[in-house]
């Protein structure tokens, strides 16, 4: 009954400097130091707010009888989970939020323009047939013939190289 007791007063003892003013400024600036605020909009602060005040309520319902040191470890790396959750989900809403607004195509226009008459056609009817010629140039023949009777010139003597080579490796 007394461990009860002393567990009891320990639990609301523990509960009450969680929830004090000076706990919650110490969190808060250790959260400012540890960068956990750093990704933070300035819009969202209300938001971290509330979470940070969720937290240490949550907290305040497990009725612990850890030191204060470790709940606040406990409760830097709850904070760090939740606001990265809800920094995954902003990220997360937002593309989808751009897959699905695709901007709406370009009106087309159907109304008639006027065509202005081709000047100097015949320089262009010229331009286009010298940029031809340069495309389908003529093949240029190749006399295969002599190409090969090099090749097989340069092979004899590679063998009657390799030929003497042998014979003098034999000796």
């Amino acid at each position: 009954m007394l461990k009860n007791i002393v567990q009891y007063i320990l639990i609301n003892y523990y509960n009450y400097l969680m929830n004090s003013n000076e706990n919650k400024a110490y969190l808060w600036e250790k959260c400012i130091t540890e960068g956990i605020f750093n990704n933070i909009h300035k819009e969202k602060a209300s938001s971290v707010q509330g979470i940070f005040e969720n937290v240490i309520a949550d907290f305040l319902k497990l009725n612990t009888t850890d030191k204060l040191d470790v709940i606040n470890i406990k409760i830097i790396q709850k904070l760090k989970e939740e606001i990265n959750k809800t920094n995954s989900f902003e990220e997360t809403q937002k593309s989808y939020d751009e897959l699905l607004n695709k901007p709406n195509p370009p009106k087309i226009n159907f109304s008639d323009v006027k065509d202005e008459p081709i000047k100097n056609l015949d320089k262009l009817l010229e331009q286009t047939q010298d940029s031809r010629k340069d495309i389908f140039k003529p093949n240029v023949q190749v006399d295969w013939g002599k190409i090969i009777k090099n090749q097989n010139d340069i092979l004899i003597k590679i063998l009657e190289t390799q030929n003497t080579i042998i014979g003098l490796l034999k000796k």
